[in-house]
């Protein structure tokens, strides 16, 4: 079995026995979990299980879509490898301007990928889409390139004058896209970072001190997995710190009626400000 897959550095089997974690809690009706131990069921694919951030295994069951296991696999299970490994990582779309990373960071919808690709489309160098590995160079924070695609609404096409023509759709039932994008792979060092709000009024607010670093904290990609890994809550809450300490980061909360399209236009005047 062939997955595209970011990480060459892991061990892949397909089983058709699984072996049992043990002292695992239960997250949800589909993960249970531990500090080293992962297991996610879907009845679309099956069953992939992770051990200490190195080896991924899965059992296939009758109905198996690969499809469907690969997106599980490049999301909920890349991330429990990254935790596994005390990898911290954010949930955030990322692109480079003048040769330093931006990413923007937001709950799911808020315009982080359409905000992004609207820079890359205008020469910004695409880097990540959902999950961004960062790491530490020299006490220098930078953002791993992984990403292959963007994730994009219907609409975004639209609303950036983009023919989504050929495109595959990510699930039947919604009208959202994956839309390959070229990525260097390369290790680019973050400037700034845009947390994307939705609220009554139009504002952005430069955070400082203990707000940065509690609001960075929230953007860890399934940060409800530390719940159960309490090792590598420690470890991101230094990775966290250092961090904040080493970025501007501005939080953008707009009403839902703003076109998400002028979110370019306000981070190109914070840039410019800066």
């Amino acid at each position: 079995m062939i997955f595209d897959f970011p990480l060459k550095d892991y061990i892949f089997e397909e089983v058709t026995h699984l072996k049992k974690g043990e002292f695992l809690s239960k997250l949800d009706d589909e993960i249970e979990l531990n500090q080293r131990f992962f297991r996610i069921k879907n009845e679309s694919f099956g069953t992939f299980q992770v051990e200490n951030g190195k080896t991924v295994v899965l059992k296939k069951n009758k109905i198996f879509n690969q499809k469907i296991a690969s997106i599980y696999l490049n999301g909920s299970v890349f991330s429990a490898i990254l935790h596994q490994r005390k990898f911290l990582h954010l949930h955030t779309s990322s692109f480079a301007l003048d040769g330093k990373a931006i990413l923007i960071c937001g709950d799911s919808e808020v315009g982080k990928s359409t905000t992004a690709l609207n820079f890359c489309i205008n020469g910004a160098n695409f880097l990540t889409d959902d999950i961004a590995p960062i790491v530490f160079d020299n006490f220098v924070p930078k953002v791993i390139s992984y990403s292959k695609k963007f994730k994009i609404w219907n609409d975004a096409f639209e609303k950036l004058n983009l023919i989504n023509e050929g495109n595959e759709k990510i699930f039947e039932e919604d009208e959202k896209y994956f839309l390959e994008f070229e990525s260097s792979g390369h290790e680019v060092e973050i400037a700034y970072i845009f947390i994307l709000e939705i609220g009554e009024v139009l504002k952005t607010v430069e955070l400082i001190a203990v707000q940065k670093f509690e609001a960075l904290r929230e953007q860890i990609f399934r940060k409800e997995y530390l719940e159960f890994m309490p090792e590598t809550e420690i470890s991101y809450l230094k990775q966290v710190s250092d961090l904040s300490q080493k970025i501007k980061v501005f939080q953008i909360i707009r009403p839902f009626e703003v076109d998400p399209l002028e979110i370019k236009k306000i981070i190109e005047n914070i840039l410019k400000s800066c």
